[in-house]
């Protein structure tokens, strides 16, 4: 869409590649990206989805509303909200409560899985010492009998 529109110009794609989206401030291209706003380098930022830019409903609007007191429009491409519109923050607080609630539905699962998957390790590994237990009692037993013949 960038190439499409003439009176845009190409700043950079600023991504954080494997990190989590409810933390701002361990996203370095974002806050690049924030910085470069600042600068007055960049006065519109295209994205893919609220999931994309912030996870967090509060960070997300903190940001929104400095971008837009310093005239950065945020669109947001899948929700076809524009920051700058009047009915953007409403949207945006809405859809963002949506994605925060679906990363730590997402979170609890994972927590889930991984609790269920060691329970069950610590249960294999209980079962290996009671075989063990089981088969030194028998050794002993074994023992006992050789010395007694």
């Amino acid at each position: 869409t960038i190439q499409s529109n003439p009176e845009w110009k190409f700043k950079g794609v600023y991504s954080d590649y494997g990190i989590t989206g409810t933390s701002m401030d361990k996203r370095p291209g974002f806050l690049q990206m924030i910085e470069e706003c600042k600068k007055g380098n960049i006065d519109i930022i295209l994205t893919k989805s609220i999931k994309r830019f912030a996870r967090n409903t509060v960070d997300l609007l903190r940001v929104v509303r400095e971008l837009k007191s310093m005239g950065v429009e945020v669109c947001f491409e899948n929700e076809k909200i524009h920051s700058l519109s009047g009915e953007g923050e409403l949207m945006l607080s809405i859809l963002a409560s949506f994605a925060q609630e679906e990363s730590r539905s997402l979170s609890d699962n994972i927590k889930w899985a991984l609790r269920k998957r060691n329970n069950k390790k610590l249960m294999d590994i209980d079962g290996m010492v009671k075989t063990w237990l089981s088969i030194k009692k028998k050794l002993q037993l074994l023992e006992e009998c050789l010395q007694n013949i």
